[in-house]
């Protein structure tokens, strides 16, 4: 019905439980679309007025009952592989960014409690460990329970000296941004633990790869995949960006613009096939499954799981990540360090700006296939199918710095505004 005739039917019957009922329905799509859109000045708005319509119905009205349900309290299961303490803190808005404000300790875990509606996370600690950061949305299906289980997920508490960030498993909000190019739909999407790589893959690693290439007697390869500048003609290779020594070894050097490379910058100019390669290199030399990270692997390493527009919240500004607006002078790459505000939930860095990341999966309009929430692998043996790429980038826009952007780019692409950092599966979690 109407809005206007709903509160005309008010005016005549003020106690009239289908009008209340209908206006509270109303404003609860006003709420969701509010939410949807990250406006938190309508959402309250739409919460308040939902909430009047709620308050005017009998406590016991089924209708009544049936709206609240999805606003109480949910229930959040946290099970570790050692006892650890769990420490709760809640993510408020302060200076335009989400901050984590602590509130209390809910003791040694296991934990079973139930929470209010918002974002948290608790942070998890235990001697001999390093701490587990675990962001939490309560709400169905529960956070930690994988699907088809009714049981939640042993985190593991990472050993001391682990390489990168870890993300544990559960549920996170995927894709739901009208803002963002291509995001996808919105949904909430389980994935399986991994590590993220706290930096991308600076020029000093990427050098160190291609002169093991060299040393192993693998030049071609070495000349294949370095960082080279874009040919003049299909088919070709472009100038080398690196210079060489007398036994062949790259280096950073002066680029064509005048620019010096720094070792600590992360590393551009590189295709798919050379990004893969490296990941394989670094898997064999660390004894780890080094990787390039799934589309959904990154989005949830940069958004957390309460679907925020940036890594850091629901607004920009320039001064917290790498992107056009952020120099003062010529507009270049960062070094990895640089811009410490540029820090998801999991403390993953340089998500926003910097340079975006090659992923591993071959581009789907619709994304990735998901059956019961969790991503369907499908056979990848199309050499030749566009990747997924993913992140803000040193020149981009503000709108490239949302975390929903998808970007569909050829392998044989080489981009100064792209980069990648390496992922791996967690298997203990």
């Amino acid at each position: 019905q109407d809005e206007l005739d709903l509160h005309a039917a008010l005016t005549l019957d003020p106690r009239s439980a289908p009008a209340h009922l209908a206006l509270a329905e109303r404003y609860l799509r006003e709420l969701e679309a509010a939410r949807a859109e990250r406006d938190t000045t309508g959402a309250a708005r739409a919460r308040a007025r939902m909430h009047h319509h709620l308050d005017a119905l009998p406590r016991r009205h089924p209708g009544r009952r049936a709206l609240l349900a999805g606003f109480g309290p949910r229930r959040v299961r946290v099970c570790t592989d050692v006892p650890a303490e769990a420490v709760l803190e809640r993510f408020e808005e302060r200076g335009r960014r989400l901050v984590p404000v602590p509130v209390g300790s809910l003791g040694t875990t296991p934990v079973d409690v139930e929470l209010e509606p918002g974002s948290y996370r608790l942070v998890l600690t235990a001697p001999d460990r390093d701490p587990l950061v675990l962001p939490v949305r309560p709400g169905d299906p529960e956070p930690f329970v994988p699907p088809g289980s009714s049981e939640p997920v042993v985190h593991v508490l990472p050993v001391p000296g682990l390489s990168g960030c870890p993300v544990p498993a559960g549920w996170f909000e995927a894709g739901g941004d009208p803002g963002a190019d291509d995001s996808l739909p919105l949904a909430r999407v389980w994935v399986d633990a991994f590590v993220m790589a706290r930096f991308p893959v600076t020029n000093a690693e990427y050098i160190a790869f291609l002169d093991a290439l060299v040393d192993g007697g693998d030049e071609g390869a070495a000349l294949r995949h370095a960082p080279r500048e874009r040919a003049g003609a299909m088919g070709e290779l472009g100038a080398l960006v690196y210079g060489r020594d007398t036994a062949g070894h790259f280096h950073c050097q002066v680029d064509a613009d005048g620019d010096p490379w720094d070792p600590d910058e992360a590393v551009t100019l590189v295709d798919w096939e050379g990004a893969s390669a490296y990941a394989a290199w670094r898997a064999r030399v660390d004894g780890l499954p080094w990787r390039l990270p799934r589309e959904l692997e990154w989005e949830k390493a940069a958004r957390g799981v309460d679907g925020r527009l940036f890594p850091w919240g629901d607004h920009l500004d320039p001064s917290w990540c790498c992107m056009r607006d952020s120099h003062a002078g010529r507009r270049r790459t960062p070094v990895v360090q640089a811009f410490p505000t540029d820090a998801s939930p999991y403390g993953v860095r340089g998500l926003g700006g910097g340079v975006r990341d090659w992923c591993a999966d071959a581009y789907r309009p619709d994304g990735p296939v998901l059956a019961d929430g969790r991503e369907v692998l499908l056979p990848d043996d199309d050499p030749t199918a566009n990747r997924v790429e993913r992140g803000g980038a040193w020149y981009g826009f503000a709108k490239d710095s949302r975390s929903a952007n998808r970007f569909s780019t050829a392998p044989t692409a080489r981009f100064h505004n792209m980069g990648f950092r390496l992922c791996r599966s967690w298997r203990d979690a």
